[in-house]
């Protein structure tokens, strides 16, 4: 490529003096290529090779029916094949990357593809939304600060001090705890009919995320119902009062119900249990609960319909410690991440890789540029999230084991967001 962007030297005959380039191109690029790419090459090479100049004069170029010169026939054939090296040459890119990639560990591979979906997060989330502004990213920007400064007073006070840029976390983990469901819509210009859905918004609650987001909101609003899931299944236990087996056989019958519908329907309001969902948590209450007299199960049926409810003081109380609580122990990793990240580049390396081989010939190696540290391998989001979290209300090891699922998922999605945007934002 950088061959074909140079400029050809001043000569008497540029179209001629191409076209010799262009077959010492090829023969070099058939050196370096795939096997599997050889004939595109040779019939490339063939073309350039038989091309003579017809005889000035001769009656065999007008019965042939060229009525145009010479020199015209072979700047196309020029043109042709410099646009067919072009082509060829994105496939051999992606024949050597193929090739590096099956070269490499494991882990470098996963490396490689996190950076890669970075690099194609960004450039898609940009051209949807800041393709035409300049300077580019300014409007992301803009977006992501407006939003960060709504973090409610109660939420900041409670996480005093917050440093400036884990601010959005307290504010997204705010969001999640809300009976809201997450979004992340497209510009209303991309959208028909955006006028009308700008309409409806307005009558709505709106739980919006800015666009950096976009590729995220699916597993947010996937957390979003996990939390009440686990909100509505200790609010029940507190309303049943079972102890031992018991209690923890009625805490796993509920969990499997509400973990089977957040599981079906990840594209649902966070809040709304169906109809036939309640039914079936109340039925489980009864039946934990029984024996009972008539009047007492239609009194325990209402019961759990009021504890299921959004705005149940109880179904607040602990919905509000399980997001505190998260939120506090999110903002812990992510402290001692960064500190990680700080002293990781102090570490001495293992192998010292500098200065002259003794014994062997140097030999150049075909390498793919990765970060020397991705977080957010499972591995690393595991391992800041492994200290058990207490939180009062939801002290049964069911509820605490998947407290600590949730968590990982949490920091995860809070690690990738930070990772492909952190420079464009704070």
């Amino acid at each position: 490529m950088q061959s074909l962007h140079a400029h050809l030297p001043p000569t008497t005959s540029p179209l001629h003096y191409a076209l010799e380039f262009l077959k010492v191109l090829l023969r070099s690029l058939r050196e370096r290529c795939a096997p599997i790419r050889d004939q595109a090459i040779d019939q490339l090479y063939t073309k350039l090779d038989d091309w003579r100049d017809p005889i000035p004069g001769a009656a065999s170029d007008q019965s042939e029916g060229h009525s145009e010169p010479q020199g015209s026939r072979l700047a196309v054939l020029i043109v042709d094949t410099v646009k067919a090296i072009v082509s060829l040459a994105e496939y051999m890119k992606s024949d050597l990357n193929t090739a590096i990639l099956g070269s490499m560990s494991e882990q470098d591979v996963k490396a490689f593809v996190l950076q890669q979906a970075k690099v194609r997060e960004r450039e898609l989330v940009v051209e949807l939304w800041d393709a035409k502004q300049s300077p580019s990213g300014q409007v992301l920007r803009d977006k992501w600060r407006s939003w960060a400064a709504l973090v409610s007073s109660s939420m900041e006070t409670s996480f005093a001090p917050i440093p400036p840029d884990h601010k959005w976390i307290v504010r997204l983990m705010e969001q999640l705890g809300t009976n809201v469901a997450t979004s992340c819509n497209v510009p209303n210009s991309l959208t028909p009919g955006s006028e009308e859905s700008a309409v409806n918004q307005t009558q709505t609650p709106s739980n919006e995320l800015p666009p950096h987001f976009f590729f995220v909101t699916p597993k947010l609003l996937y957390i979003q119902n996990y939390l009440q899931a686990i909100t509505i299944t200790a609010s029940l236990r507190i309303l049943v009062q079972l102890p031992g087996p018991r209690g923890h056989e009625f805490l796993d019958r509920v969990w499997s119900l509400l973990k089977m519908e957040i599981d079906e329907d990840v594209h649902g309001p966070p809040s709304e249990l169906g109809s036939t969902k309640v039914i079936n948590l109340a039925d489980e209450v009864v039946r934990a609960k029984m024996p009972l007299e008539a009047n007492q199960e239609s009194q325990l049926r209402e019961a759990v319909d009021r504890t299921l409810r959004p705005q149940d003081p109880v179904f607040l109380l602990l919905h509000r410690r399980l997001t505190e609580g998260l939120t506090r122990q999110v903002l812990d990793h992510m402290a001692a991440a960064g500190d990680t990240s700080r002293t990781a580049g102090r570490e001495i390396p293992d192998t010292l890789k500098t200065g002259r081989t003794i014994g062997t010939r140097p030999v150049k190696r075909a390498r793919v540029d990765v970060p020397d540290h991705l977080n957010l391998s499972p591995r690393s989001s595991k391992e800041g999230a492994t200290a058990p979290v207490v939180i009062k209300g939801f002290e049964e090891p069911l509820l605490a084991n998947e407290i600590q699922t949730v968590l990982r998922e949490i920091i995860v999605c809070i690690t990738w967001v930070g990772m492909v945007w952190g420079d464009l934002v704070w």
